[in-house]
């Protein structure tokens, strides 16, 4: 992970070194110096953590922040008792799925007293005193228990893929698309276009839950009406018939839009809406939902994560068989400079997503992640290699491939863990012609180039960042403040885009077809029975890796 993984849109809101001059940040870039940042600014919001806590059901939230509280102030054996605030109960965020002892999950954001607390060495105090064993939780009051903590960690909707839950690429400006280029079919080993896969089903309550960016209303409406006679695919997403329900705004606003991911310099509220339009192409019959979870330069955290699947699971208008789309994600692995027992604190993580996997109709479908300028690709991001989650990396557009093997596209992290439990789905390249096209209504950020970087792109024929050519930013953007972004207006309403995150939404589309055709029939839909129908459909074709590959693409 990048060393500078969190940073903020224009000045930096929090403390960090000290500004250079230009002139020794292009020393260090050329060097190949790089700052160090405290790990808690790099990976996850200060200032506050996150409880993860077993109770009866039937506790409510304001008598549940009283035993917190209570449990708090007898910090004369527990120091670090006394560095946290009681928590706020509208900030409890319950589960209503039950263990084996009738308790439910509550996820309890807490503060830290002193905003500059050094949560690294927080976290790893109260974990060292937590019981080793699962069964032997602390116990906060009659039948209330603390199992784990964990930090409240950035996550990023899977922009550039400078940070590794980003896109792999810009959205490009796209020309109005010739009859239906937009839409999907599947390839044979020929490379000829045959009918996608589970196409006759007669069921009608498909619903698929998008967690990702939204934009605002206003917006989609004037692009719905500046386009709804020659955009097929926005009137059908947007128009008065139209799939896709948007979902309240559920992030922390005021506190993300200080913390960005490194990637997420640009705009890019129609992430959700692209992922939307490829959801809709092959499963016109599914009902969409948009759940905004994300800010506009595509940042969220456990929290907002945490908030967005609750509500998934509490709102009676999503309903069942339900497919979960996560075009995002979190890494943590060696190179993210974390202890050890900060880098094992994902169990609060997962326990999230198992409050869906367990149900039986519910099926998750994650973004493996984009990584850009390693040797060799990473392992799957989370959730996608959490173990009931279908985790999907990318494919490049040419395919089949003319020496008889499937190759990621350069950016693609490995799609599960391990490998050959995942899929593989085209996500596309950077550039004209090589990525996604797709529903694309807001302006298109353009990386207006400095002086340096044109001179080192015409010294050695690439971009700052290893790309060809001109158009993306190099590995730190405020090292060279010469460079900027800039936007420019949207002509068409299409773009070109490529990354996990639009490779994740084809398997999605796909399994929503195959809901569609169980429903049909009457028959259960579950998690296991829906890979397995993928396993039995596409297993001839598999990555080196053994990852297995699923061709379905666009003209």
């Amino acid at each position: 992970m990048n060393n500078n993984a969190a940073q903020t849109h224009g000045e930096p809101s929090i403390k960090g070194p000290e500004k250079d001059s230009v002139l020794k940040r292009i020393w260090k870039w050329l060097t190949h110096q790089k700052d160090e940042a405290p790990p808690s600014l790099q990976h996850f919001l200060p200032g506050k953590i996150m409880l993860h806590i077993k109770h009866p059901a039937d506790l409510t939230q304001a008598e549940l922040a009283k035993d917190i509280g209570s449990f708090l102030k007898q910090s004369e054996e527990q120091q670090w008792k006394s560095q946290l605030t009681p928590p706020k109960p509208e900030a409890i965020l319950t589960f209503p799925l039950k263990d084996d002892k009738g308790r439910v999950l509550s996820i309890v954001p807490v503060r830290t007293r002193d905003e500059k607390q050094d949560l690294v060495e927080l976290l790893i105090t109260i974990h060292s005193e937590l019981p080793k064993e699962p069964k032997e939780p602390l116990h906060i009051s009659d039948n209330v228990t603390l199992n784990s903590v964990a930090p409240d960690w950035l996550i990023g909707s899977a922009p550039h893929g400078a940070h590794p839950p980003s896109p792999g690429s810009w959205p490009v400006e796209a020309p109005p698309p010739v009859e239906d280029a937009w839409k999907f079919g599947l390839r044979d080993n020929q490379g000829a276009q045959a009918p996608l896969p589970f196409t006759n089903g007669q069921g009608t309550r498909i619903h698929v839950a998008i967690l990702d960016t939204v934009p605002a209303k206003i917006d989609l409406d004037e692009a719905y009406k500046r386009w709804q006679n020659s955009r097929h695919l926005i009137d059908k997403l947007w128009g008065p018939n139209g799939k896709v329900q948007v979902h309240k705004d559920i992030y922390a606003d005021i506190e993300l839009m200080d913390y960005s991911p490194v990637g997420h310099h640009y705009l890019m509220p129609d992430h959700g809406l692209f992922v939307a339009g490829i959801i809709n192409a092959i499963a016109p019959e599914a009902t969409l939902h948009l759940v905004k979870a994300f800010t506009p330069y595509g940042s969220g955290s456990t929290e907002t994560i945490a908030q967005g699947l609750l509500q998934v699971l509490q709102n009676p208008e999503i309903g069942r068989p339900l497919i979960v789309n996560c075009s995002f994600g979190l890494n943590i692995d060696d190179s993210s400079h974390l202890p050890a027992e900060i880098q094992s604190m994902i169990t609060l993580f997962q326990e999230i997503f198992n409050q869906l996997t367990n149900e039986k109709d519910v099926i998750v479908v994650a973004a493996a992640g984009n990584y850009i300028g390693q040797v060799g690709r990473p392992p799957a991001n989370y959730p996608a290699a959490f173990a009931e989650v279908i985790g999907v990396g990318a494919l490049p557009k040419g395919f089949p491939p003319a020496n008889g093997q499937y190759q990621a596209a350069n950016y693609s992290n490995l799609a599960d863990d391990p490998p050959d439990t995942g899929y593989m789905a085209f996500g596309g390249e950077p550039g004209p012609g090589q990525g996604m096209l797709g529903i694309y209504t807001s302006e298109i950020p353009v990386y207006a180039e400095g002086c340096l970087s044109f001179l080192w792109r015409n010294l050695t024929g690439r971009g700052l960042d290893g790309w060809a050519g001109p158009g993306y930013l190099p590995p730190n953007p405020k090292a060279l403040t010469i460079d900027r972004i800039r936007y420019k207006p949207n002509t068409t309403g299409w773009a070109w885009w490529a990354g996990t995150s639009f490779a994740a939404p084809i398997v999605s589309g796909i399994l929503a077809k195959w809901c569609n055709q169980q429903q049909a029939v009457g028959n259960a839909i579950t998690s296991r029975d829906a890979q397995q129908a993928l396993k039995q459909l596409f297993q001839s074709n598999k990555t080196a890796e053994g990852e297995i590959v699923i061709p379905v693409g666009q003209p």
